[in-house]
């Protein structure tokens, strides 16, 4: 842990705790079909806005993504993609300058090894 000189968190921008986890699978009777999920939680930070100088604040927040792939061939699998299902609103760092993150998307793509 960080703390300054006054016993507060040095950089409040920096979230304190995480997480993450991700869990995947193969169907048994059909092993060219996998899925998965994951996941990543972060505890509340907060930030001084550089210009007003007023605090701001973002909460904990959880993103859960999805995946299923289909390998069509040993060298091609098609994957889709969902980023952030619950469509969660946050801000990705207050360190300096604070934006906020990609809401619910979606990826489809086409892997071809060779």
């Amino acid at each position: 842990r960080m703390d300054g000189e006054d016993g507060d968190d040095t950089y409040s921008w920096v979230p304190r705790r995480t997480a993450n986890a991700m869990i995947s699978a193969r169907v048994p009777s059909f092993t060219a079909l996998s899925f998965g999920v994951s996941g990543k939680w972060q505890s509340g930070i907060s930030g001084e806005e550089d210009y007003t100088f007023h605090r701001v604040y973002q909460d904990s927040y959880a993103l859960v993504n999805a995946f299923a792939a289909w390998a069509i061939q040993p060298n091609i699998t098609v994957r889709a993609n969902v980023a952030n299902i619950g469509d969660e609103k946050y801000i990705t760092s207050l360190y300096d300058v604070g934006y906020y993150g990609a809401p619910r998307n979606y990826t489809l793509s086409l892997n071809w090894r060779f």
